[in-house]
């Protein structure tokens, strides 16, 4: 996240650049990049167990603003996307008939706050300085690896004369495009997220959307096997799926997992593409100066080579392009063929130092990108274990911790809040 001052009318709270290492999403420092290749067993779908049944997110139907949403975070100098999953419900009419009290809505993270949406003008308004979450307690880990406990606070961003900078709005304004099904963000703003209350991170982003352009239909499905904790794991993830210039040769695909923007080139023919190895896809924004010398500001997409003899897949840094199929109503698959040598698998994860050291977000296999006209509905970010649940719970180190620990966990694979 860029360091950026947040201007209020009646304070002025300074943001830091290590606001970033608050992010919520797991990382993994993989010991030796050659050994995790060599030891990586090729995915087979008889690994997995079938998906357990839990509730679906609501389906938006074509008159109704409830449903989820992607959010974007452009990084104008490095060109860089960061996505969030954003959910609109509880919108219910009033006895007038003419207005939408919104209820609550997840905008830019986890948390969840109140708005009306006019069905006259259609414009959503959501206040700013208010508590997300009904006042939802955070637990952050400050420098002493102790644990702060604060509330955080939304607000709306506007721009300022001065680079780098941004003041507080009044409130949120989105207006609704019935026929894209998308948000659009009020011109005078520029963003939005949330500022932490209290504790030694006070006055910080916790998360947040700058250059956003709004809130965009989610309208496309990512599914696919990734590693976690060393197993492979099927999961399935909302995207907004931009084809306006597929004519041209391009498909831009927002959203999913890790969260964040991935450009399909769509080769003469339109049956086959790719996507360029090194795809920026997270940022390594807790790293210093020197260390991203070594290891890049950012992780990348890259190519894996398909299993050899013995059952095992292998990293190629050096493939420039990951070859995708593309089906006549544009479904983009990295193959399912178990014979071809490039397209079934990727890895994200950052360059290696000299030991063969390097940082990685896992492996994927067999994904897809799904427009909405082809499937049955888009559900929230869910995954499957391959092996049953057995409880236990990990920090986003990958650490394992008992109940009595405090923050953001994962357990059988999902994320939560443990407090």
């Amino acid at each position: 996240m860029r360091k950026t001052l947040l201007l209020a009318c009646l304070a002025v709270l300074s943001l830091s650049a290590s606001a970033q290492t608050l992010s919520k999403r797991q990382v993994v420092r993989i010991a030796n990049a050659e050994k995790l290749s060599q030891s990586m067993k090729a995915f087979s779908p008889s690994q997995l167990v079938k998906s357990s049944s839990k509730a679906k997110a609501k389906v938006a139907s074509s008159n109704d603003v409830n449903g989820i949403y992607i959010t974007t975070d452009y990084d104008e100098s490095n060109d860089f996307y960061e996505t969030y999953n954003d959910t609109i419900a509880d919108v219910t009419i009033t006895q007038n008939g003419q207005t939408f009290k919104m209820k609550k809505a997840t905008l830019c993270g986890d948390f969840y706050v109140y708005g009306d949406y006019d069905a006259t003008s259609k414009t959503l308004t959501v206040p700013s300085y208010q508590y997300a979450s009904d006042e939802k307690q955070v637990y952050l880990t400050n420098s002493e690896n102790k644990k702060d406990t604060t509330k955080v606070i939304f607000v709306a961003f506007k721009p300022d004369e001065r680079e780098g900078y941004v003041k507080f709005a009044t409130d949120l304004v989105l207006k609704y495009d019935e026929n894209t099904k998308n948000f659009a963000l009020a011109d005078s703003l520029s963003g939005f997220g949330y500022v932490i209350e209290s504790g030694e991170y006070q006055g910080q982003l916790y998360v947040g959307a700058f250059n956003a352009k709004g809130l965009y239909r989610a309208n496309g499905k990512q599914a696919g096997a990734r590693t976690v904790n060393g197993s492979w794991t099927r999961f399935e993830a909302p995207v907004y799926i931009d084809n306006s210039q597929f004519e041209d040769g391009l498909m831009d695909i927002y959203g999913g997992v890790p969260g964040t923007r991935i450009e399909v080139n769509v080769n003469e023919g339109d049956s086959t593409g790719y996507v360029d190895a090194g795809t920026k896809m997270y940022p390594l924004s807790w790293l210093d100066t020197s260390e991203k010398a070594t290891y890049g500001s950012y992780m990348g997409m890259y190519a894996i080579k398909a299993a050899n003899e013995k059952g095992k897949i292998t990293t190629d840094f050096t493939k420039t392009e990951i070859p995708v199929k593309i089906s006549s109503n544009r479904v983009v698959t990295f193959s399912d063929d178990n014979n071809a040598e490039y397209g079934r698998y990727y890895i994200i994860c950052s360059k290696a130092d000299s030991e063969n050291q390097f940082y990685a977000y896992g492996f994927f296999a067999g994904v897809t990108f799904t427009p909405e006209s082809t499937t049955t509905g888009i559900n929230g970010i869910k995954t499957t274990a391959e092996k049953k649940a057995d409880g236990r719970i990990y920090n986003l180190a990958g650490q394992q911790v008992d109940k009595n620990f405090k923050g953001i966990v994962i357990e059988n694979g999902v994320k939560r809040i443990q407090k």
